[in-house]
Formats: C-alpha cells, sequence, structure tokens
C-alpha cells in the first residue's frame, strides 16, 4: 500500500495547478495564431530553390548535348578504327606464295615487324633470306658454304 500512495499524490491536482495550465495553454494558442497569421513564405522564392533549380536545368542541357554527341558520332564513323599509321607495315593486298629452289630445306625462321627471316641449306650453301612480308621481295640474302 505504501507504493500506492505516493501515486495517488502525484495524480491528485490542487485548483492552482489547473488554473496555472490553463494560462500556460492560451499562451500557447495565442503564440501559434499569431504564426498562423502570417504570410506564408513562397519556397519558391528562396535562393536555395533557385540554385537547385539552376542546376537541374544545367545538368539536363548537358545530357542532351551529350546524347547527341553521341549520335553524331555513330553516324559520322567516329567509332571505326583508325588507318594505320605510317612505317607500320600493312596487310598484304593478297597472300605471298613463295617457293625454295630445289634441293633446299628451312632450318629454322624467325619474325621482325614486317619482316620473315629464314635459315634454309642445300647440300653445299647455307643462306639466310630476309623477306619483306608486305610485298614479299628478298630484303637480303646471306651465302655461305653448308658446313661438312
Amino acid at each position: 500500500m505504501s507504493e500506492q500512495a505516493p501515486a495517488k499524490k502525484r495524480s491528485s491536482r490542487s485548483p492552482e495547478a489547473v488554473a496555472e495550465a490553463l494560462t500556460r495553454r492560451t499562451e500557447t494558442e495565442d503564440v501559434v495564431s499569431n504564426v498562423a497569421t502570417e504570410t506564408p513564405v513562397d519556397p519558391k522564392s528562396a535562393l536555395g530553390y533557385r540554385l537547385a533549380l539552376g542546376a537541374v536545368i544545367t545538368l539536363a542541357v548537358l545530357i542532351v548535348v551529350a546524347i547527341g554527341l553521341l549520335v553524331v558520332g555513330f553516324a559520322k564513323g567516329w567509332g571505326h578504327a583508325a588507318a594505320p599509321a605510317e612505317g607500320a607495315p600493312a596487310a598484304p593486298a593478297k597472300p605471298l606464295s613463295m617457293s625454295l629452289a630445289p634441293g633446299f630445306h628451312i632450318l629454322s625462321n624467325d619474325t621482325q615487324p614486317g619482316r620473315l627471316i629464314l635459315h634454309v641449306r642445300s647440300g653445299t650453301q647455307d643462306e639466310i633470306d630476309i623477306i619483306d612480308l608486305n610485298d614479299g621481295h628478298v630484303v637480303a640474302q646471306i651465302h655461305a658454304e653448308a658446313p661438312r
């Protein structure tokens, strides 16, 4: 029972407390009514709103320009591979066909950019041929006697 006694004291109100509460309530209502009677501020006239609207419009214009450039780029073929630069070996117009002299056979081969290097041998002669892969002509030949 002793636990219930303080609860009753807290819940019981004296007439002075009720009058004070009513006074506070009317003062608060006056403040709220004064705020409600003021003219509301238009959010569209605020500086932050105008800056955000400007940023949205600017970004929209940039997106439209970027899409336009993509369409123009695809139409003009800007995405295709460029022509080979000078000095770079071009692909041969037709396949190269070569044959060895009778009695020769290939011992080894090597490649360099645009070149084929062949080491060939016959019964009596060694030869190194350097061939241009663009047009098939022999750039250089080195002859030596075959070892016995």
